[in-house]
């Protein structure tokens, strides 16, 4: 019985853990959030989560660019002086990741605006702002669709409705740190 078989076959047990490709085998807990019935949802959530599990570190690229004007926007507001651990800030979207600690994956189906698309979201600890830590969040484990503070919030139409359908992937008041789909 795999990992998610094991939560779908009692939704209310909590987690299980699971290496996660895409962060260098890191073993991470893995939860559930949202409904678990409809028509089709266990396979889909089981191809959410086998979908997220083949991206490896090579797929780091694209998504680096959105992580980093995360980590820029709080540079730029803090002065240059947000790294706490004494780390040197990140030079470039391939040298941001030195500065992030995945911690949690959550499976989740959001159910505002009825949406039922399986997410799977990335959630840990950066160094440029640990109060807060980041977010990562895939629909159907294939398309990244959002970069942000830990919200746990896996669309930005679920956090700011008034962002719902668009193409942000990091969004920010300031407009020169926000980043779009590609």
């Amino acid at each position: 019985m795999t990992v998610l078989d094991q939560i779908m076959a009692n939704p209310a047990s909590g987690s299980g853990a699971l290496p996660v490709p895409f962060f260098d085998d890191a073993v991470l807990p893995l939860d559930w959030e949202g409904r678990s019935d409809g028509p089709g949802l266990g396979p889909a959530l089981a191809a959410t989560l086998a979908a997220f599990r083949r991206l490896t570190p090579a797929d780091r690229g694209p998504v680096g660019r959105h992580i980093m004007a995360y980590h820029d926007e709080v540079q730029d507001v803090m002065g240059g002086e947000a790294i706490e651990n004494g780390d040197p800030p990140a030079k470039g979207p391939e040298d941001v990741w030195r500065l992030v600690e995945p911690r949690r994956l959550t499976l989740v189906v959001d159910p505002i605006f009825g949406d039922i698309t399986p997410y799977i979201m990335v959630t840990g600890e950066c160094a440029w702002d640990p109060e807060h830590g980041f977010l990562l969040s895939w629909a159907r484990g294939r398309h990244l669709i959002r970069v942000a503070p830990a919200d746990y919030r896996p669309t930005h139409g679920s956090a700011m409705a008034k962002l719902r359908g668009t193409d942000y992937i990091y969004y920010s008041a300031m407009e020169k740190f926000r980043t779009r789909r590609d």
